[in-house]
């Protein structure tokens, strides 16, 4: 089923899906990319971002959408695409990525288009209600949100409980048992908190982990800094190679999906799934376009630099 799902057919649709968008926008996540860095990061530095009561902060929509991708797709998704690619599958990570800025740029735009509210006033969005409310294709929107239970699971939380439980068992011998019981019943405080305590958690968290984890890349290449551009040569001179074109598009499309064999095999960002958009709903910004922004951060911080 794996296997069927995360086939040629399913990568050409990504990609199509990206090339769409890329051209409808007029290649606004490269073009544009002063006018969106300013609206989203750049924002932050001048204390411009769009503050409101209702809902969470658009800085800490990112970050939480970011919590989910910087991690184990970023070590373990390279890693696999290098070794089913080569040196240049990086490349053509790259590209592909740069596809997917546009992606999620259209369905985080979708997603505050077609956002309501429920009984109680939290924001409801999705690609399951844009589904619904933009397409009139109730039985799609119903069919995604009851994979997205199922996947919530899996690729949702057990590579990443795996990784850490037995990183603690490596390093500190310690059962994995306990770390799934701590895990537990610290994941379960925050989501007991409702999006905005997970929302707060995430926007110090994030940048935390990322900065350390930046910081150590730094130091290796530092080390190693007389390989830095033989390492670059590397990747763009096999970057044009028929194994590295398809390591490649494996490294970003199938992206946070668990392949089997490979426990810990996550792929870059989320752009495309659908899944970022339901944090990104809850931002308490109003113009659709400007949160469509962060998007495009979102893909260009975790596969761009991150990567």
């Amino acid at each position: 089923i794996h296997e069927w799902i995360w086939g040629p057919g399913m990568l050409a649709l990504f990609l199509a899906a990206g090339v769409l968008y890329s051209v409808r926008l007029k290649g606004y996540a490269i073009l544009g990319f002063s006018k969106w860095w300013r609206a989203t990061v750049g924002s932050l530095w001048k204390g411009k971002e769009q503050k409101s009561g209702e809902g969470i902060s658009q800085f800490q929509s990112a970050c939480t959408a970011l919590a989910a991708t910087i991690g184990t797709g970023n070590i373990a998704g390279v890693a696999t695409a290098l070794l089913a690619g080569g040196p240049g599958a990086v490349f053509w990570m790259w590209v592909s990525a740069f596809l997917g800025m546009a992606t999620a740029y259209g369905e985080t735009e979708l997603g505050i288009r077609y956002r309501r509210k429920d009984r109680e006033g939290n924001w409801l969005s999705g690609p399951m209600i844009y589904l619904e409310r933009g397409l009139s294709c109730r039985w799609a929107g119903i069919l995604y949100a009851g994979f997205c239970v199922i996947a919530s699971f899996g690729m949702g939380s057990m590579v990443q409980a795996n990784a850490i439980s037995e990183t603690f068992e490596f390093a500190f011998s310690l059962p994995p048992f306990l770390i799934g019981i701590g895990l537990t019943v610290l994941a379960g405080r925050i989501i007991a908190g409702g999006v905005r305590t997970i929302a707060r958690t995430a926007e110090k968290m994030v940048p935390l982990s990322a900065g350390i984890y930046m910081a150590a890349s730094l130091a290796v290449m530092v080390v190693f800094r007389k390989h830095v551009l033989a390492a670059f040569a590397m990747i763009f001179k096999d970057a044009f190679s028929f194994s590295s074109v398809s390591g490649g598009i494996a490294g970003f499309g199938v992206s946070k999906c668990v392949r089997f064999g490979i426990a810990r095999g996550v792929f870059s960002n989320e752009a495309g799934l659908g899944s970022s958009v339901m944090v990104h709903s809850n931002s308490n910004v109003k113009e659709p376009v400007r949160q469509g922004m962060w998007g495009i951060f979102e893909v260009f911080a975790d596969t761009m630099v991150v990567c």
